[in-house]
Parts: structure tokens; sequence; C-alpha cells
């Protein structure tokens, strides 16, 4: 159990330590989760030493993986957004130059 932040005996610099300790565990714990329920890690399917250290690798890929393709399928969307709004464009200024003729 952890100790609280605000204990009278602490220093100042225990309290900071502990908050940042605190705050990192805090960020790791939800991709932990995640890796648990999405990725099968919950259980392992492998034997031995050897195979904990494959189910973790294989976890830690499909995840890495994932974030990549959500990071590609964004910079894609953003990219034809903006391909069909010059498409647009280009087509609203030929249509009102070819009505002013």
């Amino acid at each position: 159990m952890p100790k609280p932040f605000n204990d009278k005996t602490q220093t100042k610099y225990q309290q900071k330590k502990l908050k940042e300790a605190h705050k990192k565990r805090a960020a790791i714990e939800p991709v932990i989760g995640h890796l648990k329920t999405d990725h099968r890690l919950g259980r392992n399917f492998y034997k031995g030493i050897v195979g904990n250290n494959i189910n973790i690798m294989l976890a830690a890929a499909a995840y890495n993986f994932k974030r990549m393709m959500n990071k590609w399928k964004l910079s894609y969307c953003q990219f034809f957004q903006k391909l069909y709004s010059l498409i647009e464009l280009m087509i609203y200024k030929i249509f009102w130059l070819n009505k002013a003729f």
C-alpha cells in the first residue's frame, strides 16, 4: 500500500518523489490493462520462461503495431481531406471562371 503524499513525517523531497512514482505507475497501468484484455496477455499459453518472453514480445508487438496503424490512419485521413478541399476549390474556381465568360 503506498504511503500518502501529505504525511507530516516526510520531507518535501520525499513527497515529490512519491508523487512522481505514482504518476509513472498511473501512466503504465492502463497500457498493461489493455495488453491483458485486448492482446491476450491475461493468460500465457506457452511453456517456461522462454514462453513468457515470447508471449510478452508478441503482445507488445501487436500493441505497438496497432498504435502505428492508428497514427497512419489519422495521417492518411488528413491527407485525403486536404486533397479533397483542394480539388473542391479548383472545381469551384473553374466553374466561376467559365461562368464569367
